[in-house]
């Protein structure tokens, strides 16, 4: 479950992200149904070493695995979740934004009169003043980088746990062995 969680990358465009999303909601559907099993599973094994089971210790490593293993998918559909939202949320924002009404006067006449000059400095000034708040908006809109090192840094996270798991079965495999 954890691999189909982790395998997208970032969607693109703003209806791409809202597919993701739901779909990644799915999951969590998905989590939820398997959770009375899990419940069951844990029940099972707690009786069983209370009742004094000749594997006992085999029993609480295994309960106390699949514990840990659920507390980290959960953990990593949230961290996902909240990293799907950003994206969501910077992608209708950069949407948006990009949509600002810009216009070039470059080509505009310098003016026959004193008046016709101050009258083009004045809107040229009121021109200025609406580029420097479109400029903060602009600015702002570079938030998306800040989203794309947060997702690659979960996603380093989530490599990481999987090196973490993999390791864990080699050992488990090892000592088996023995």
């Amino acid at each position: 479950m954890i691999a189909k969680i982790t395998a997208p990358e970032l969607a693109r465009e703003c209806a791409s992200a809202a597919l993701q999303l739901a779909g990644h909601r799915e999951y969590q559907t998905e989590i939820e149904a398997r959770k009375e099993p899990f419940d069951g599973f844990v029940h099972m094994g707690e009786a069983l070493i209370g009742k004094g089971h000749f594997m006992a210790e085999e029993i609480q490593d295994k309960v106390m695995t699949l514990t840990q293993r659920r507390h980290q998918l959960l953990e990593t559909w949230q961290r996902r979740e909240e990293i799907y939202l950003r994206n969501t949320d910077a992608l209708l924002f950069e949407r948006d934004s990009s949509s600002l009404p810009i216009s070039n006067r470059a080509h505009e006449e310098l003016g026959s009169s004193i008046s016709e000059v101050e009258d083009l400095i004045r809107r040229h000034e009121d021109f200025a003043i609406t580029l420097d708040a479109q400029d903060k908006k602009a600015e702002a809109s570079k938030r998306i980088t800040l989203l794309e090192k947060a997702f690659q840094h979960l996603r380093k996270l989530e490599e990481e746990t999987r090196k973490a798991e993999a390791q864990r079965r080699e050992q488990d495999r090892l000592e088996a062995a023995k």
